[in-house]
């Protein structure tokens, strides 16, 4: 007998059915062998001293009588019947068949009929349909190259358009001419025509940064900077397999710019950014030309609708002008800046004549004695810059013998000077740095009054730091044991420059010193506004500076004025780059502060900026060369500097009276570092 087991309900197992029983069994479950129960439950009751009743076991009668029909049947029946059929009729008729007719006729079809029709389809439709794609694409090329070409000649129309314009309202003046020719950087042959490489040779170094820097992520970079939303369209496909071509376009702000191609996907990405870049760069320079014109003219119908005040309308035209001039530049942009225009008034109509931005020195170790380096680029400073370009180039076109829009000549001293009837406005978005800007509100009366005695001191900032320190504060070295630069603030540059003029060393060889009218002055913090006045003139007034004095110079008081509606530019941080534009420039620079130069990738061979000294004596020998002054062309910097006697007389006289009313010693760059001799190319440090 086999052995089973048994399951009691108390969970107890028994291996044995003659065991005795320790408990009460009121039910049981056999369960065979293959864990297949038969359900069959007797209730028992058994003494615990019984055992099952001898021959009659429950689970017996399944194995004698259900098993062994089940298996005859199955044995007997089921399975010969499966067996024949599988074995005798249906083998043999489906193999005979498939040998006998289906083989032999799907072999004859393919080899008579289909193989010979697939291979002459496949030939006359293949080559066909290659020759009708080849010319659709070849169709599809030339109208793209025309359709670009129409775009270059009016672009080129548009341009020539806005010169001759310019040329009529200013019939003296003389302009640059735009380079017709592929002005980027020059490129390899490419063994095929790739629009990618035909919008490069048209896009400008300066958007690039002068380097191979991606499109795209300039691209990108503009609009993450400008809040713009920035995509590109779905790339579809054309031309054949073997030589496919793939369309996209740049979406700038909603806009979708000009569909480019290009031999892959990355390619035709990168031509669509380049497109895009282009044309929102021909677009900003063309706005930036009539800036001006539109300024005044959005200005008389903003001043129609609701009157604005006079430093409202300069303030106005200088953020104006700002905008249209970063339209041209896509890299490095700074939404919070420090900005300074000089905007010209004649007769109701503002002209900026240039702009700048900027909070930063450079670096000592980036000092040139070349003339290349733009040592303070604050934006006063640049600004004023800006200006010197804008006369030295109009100088450049003034004969004397027609009426210029903006020059004429002095009865008295027989020098070029402005028209009567133009004044001269400096814009800043906030006080200049120094005594304008270094005496916050102060409530603490001891430290009110150290603060009173230190008011009036020239001071100096420093080349890796920020405030302003006094010029008879002794600065120790650099952590690093280099010396620290030290230049003057603006604060005491617009001082000197109410003494002797906003034209420089280089324009007074030709030209009466050019005053301030008003300073407007955007925002201010605590009681700036009561240091501002002795910043800026009120250190000349005291003492006798005015009996030193010659004529044409004197001592300019400029109007303070502040605007009922603040500049809302707040500076958290100090930024490295800078902007300038003068008018006449097509597009705007961006200079890095921290070397001088202008802001290129990498920083090591950075080109000189257009208001760098150097770049002012060029004009300057041109302007020579046109007013007929011979012996100023081959002077260096140096010595075109000190040829005006008369102005560094007047220097001499300010610096004098600063110091002998206990204001300071002037430092200058030339002692200190020989910045104006450019025979030197060595760097400094």
């Amino acid at each position: 007998m086999e052995n089973l087991t048994i399951r009691a309900q108390s969970g107890q197992h028994y291996r044995q059915p003659g065991i005795r029983v320790e408990k009460r069994i009121v039910s049981y479950t056999v369960v065979s062998r293959a864990s297949k129960p038969i359900i069959r439950r007797r209730r028992v009751v058994l003494s615990p001293q019984n055992n099952f009743p001898n021959d009659e076991y429950p689970w017996e009668q399944p194995q004698d009588t259900e098993k062994p029909q089940r298996l005859e049947k199955c044995q007997e029946t089921e399975k010969p019947q499966r067996f024949e059929k599988c074995q005798e009729p249906e083998k043999p008729q489906r193999f005979e068949q498939y040998q006998q007719t289906e083989k032999p006729q799907r072999f004859q079809q393919c080899k008579e009929t289909e193989k010979p029709q697939r291979f002459e389809q496949c030939l006359e439709y293949g080559q066909s349909q290659r020759f009708k794609q080849s010319q659709q694409y070849g169709q599809y090329q030339q109208k793209q190259h025309s359709v670009r070409q129409q775009r270059r000649n009016y672009q080129q129309q548009q341009q020539q358009q806005q010169q001759q314009q310019q040329r009529q309202k200013y019939p003296n003046r003389q302009y640059e001419e735009l380079d017709q020719q592929p002005y980027g950087r020059e490129l390899e042959a490419e063994p095929d025509n790739d629009e990618e490489l035909e919008a490069l040779e048209h896009l400008p170094d300066r958007v690039l940064m002068f380097n191979k820097r991606d499109p795209v992520s300039v691209l990108m970079e503009y609009g993450q900077t400008r809040e713009v939303k920035i995509s590109f369209t779905d790339v579809s496909r054309s031309g054949p397999h073997h030589a496919s071509r793939f369309h996209t376009a740049a979406i700038v702000d909603g806009e979708t710019h000009v569909l480019a191609m290009g031999t892959s996907k990355k390619n035709a990405k990168k031509a669509a950014a380049i497109m895009a870049l282009r044309t929102m760069y021909d677009r900003g320079m063309i706005r930036l030309g009539q800036a001006n014109d539109h300024v005044n003219i959005e200005m008389k119908a903003m001043d129609a609708q609701d009157p604005m005040s006079h430093s409202t309308k300069i303030m106005q035209a200088a953020r104006r002008m700002l905008e249209v001039a970063e339209e041209t530049q896509f890299i490095n942009y700074s939404k919070d800046k420090v900005l300074a225009a000089i905007v010209l008034e004649r007769r109701g109509k503002y002209t900026v004549a240039g702009l700048g931005t900027g909070n930063r020195c450079i670096q000592y170790q980036n000092m040139a004695a070349d003339g290349s380096r733009i040592i303070h680029s604050h934006a006063e400073v640049i600004a004023r810059r800006a200006f010197k370009r804008f006369a030295l180039r109009e100088l450049c076109s003034y004969t004397g013998t027609e009426k210029h829009p903006l020059f004429t000549r002095s009865r008295h001293t027989g020098l070029i000077k402005l028209h009567d009837d133009i004044k001269v406005h400096l814009y800043i978005s906030r006080p200049p740095c120094g005594d304008a800007a270094a005496f916050p509100t102060i409530t603490n009366f001891p430290n009110r009054m150290r603060a009173i005695r230190k008011q009036g001191q020239l001071r100096t900032i420093i080349d890796d730091g920020e405030g302003a320190i006094p010029t008879d504060f002794p600065l120790p070295a650099n952590a690093n044991g280099k010396e620290r630069l030290r230049v003057m603030t603006c604060s005491d540059k617009i001082l000197r420059w109410n003494g002797v003029g906003i034209q420089g060393a280089l324009l007074s060889n030709f030209m009466d010193p050019i005053y301030l009218n008003s300073l407007v002055i955007g925002s201010h913090t605590g009681d700036q506004r009561g240091h501002v006045p002795r910043a800026i003139s009120g250190r000349l007034k005291c003492g006798r500076l005015h009996e030193v004095l010659m004529k044409p110079f004197r001592i300019c008081s400029p109007e303070i004025v502040y605007p009922p509606c603040s500049d809302n530019y707040a500076i958290t941080k100090s930024k490295q780059y800078c902007i300038t534009w003068s008018e006449g420039d097509p597009d705007a620079e961006v200079i890095d502060a921290v070397t001088g130069a202008v802001a290129m990738e990498p920083t090591d061979n950075s080109p000189a900026s257009r208001v760098s000294k150097r770049a002012l004596l060029g004009l300057f020998r041109t302007a020579c060369d046109n007013l007929n002054a011979r012996n100023l062309v081959t002077l260096t910097y140096t010595e075109a500097k000190q040829s005006a006697r008369a102005y560094q007389r007047t220097k001499r006289s300010v610096e004098d009276h600063l110091l002998s009313c206990g204001f300071g010693q002037w430092l200058k760059l030339q002692e200190s570092y020989g910045t104006d001799n450019f025979e030197e190319h060595e760097k400094l440090g």
